[in-house]
């Protein structure tokens, strides 16, 4: 039997069909590649058929070659696979899908995708992370307090230190909510 590589120079688009059911995964992949390659509508239906392959790069150079062929057929049946394909095809047709500029296509990828929404936090939350970060601003108010201390000014001592206290006290008194 003739390699792959001479089938492609040959353009044996049957000889390459054939090949799709090759026993090695590597000679089924190469002829699926070579079939885009060649943008042979001729073998649309095997391509569509090795989307069910056993193998995962099989399956993902399938749907490259349909993409490749392109056509009215092959991007309604890439539509198809995103509903109801494998993870391996569904992401490799949303991939090709995704270039095109045909409305329908957009479409089913938006839907495709999920939108994930952040989650909105929650008013305890913000108060926590908020205590949080305002208890961090008190250590460094009782830290430069000290500072302070060591070079003998004292009304600077007592502010910063009474803030520091009120700043911790608030903290404290977050945490029990």
């Amino acid at each position: 039997m003739a390699t792959v590589a001479e089938l492609k120079a040959a353009q044996d688009v049957a000889g390459l069909i054939a090949a799709l059911k090759d026993s090695d995964w590597d000679v089924r992949q190469r002829a699926a590649e070579a079939l885009g390659e060649l943008k042979a509508e001729k073998a649309i239906e095997a391509l569509l058929a090795a989307r069910q392959d056993e193998n995962g790069n099989v399956r993902w150079s399938a749907v490259w070659a349909l993409g490749e062929i392109g056509g009215e057929p092959v991007q309604q049946a890439l539509i198809a696979s995103l509903e109801n394909e494998p993870e391996d095809v569904r992401s490799a047709a949303l991939r090709i899908l995704s270039k095109s500029e045909d409305p329908r296509a957009l479409e089913a990828v938006q839907r495709a995708i999920p939108v994930q929404q952040k989650p909105r936090m929650s008013l305890p939350q913000l108060l926590r992370y908020l205590t949080f970060a305002v208890g961090g601003v008190g250590v460094l108010f009782l830290a430069l307090a000290i500072y302070f201390k060591l070079r003998q000014d004292a009304i600077i001592i007592v502010v910063l230190a009474l803030v520091a206290a009120a700043i911790v006290l608030w903290q404290v008194g977050g945490r029990k909510g």
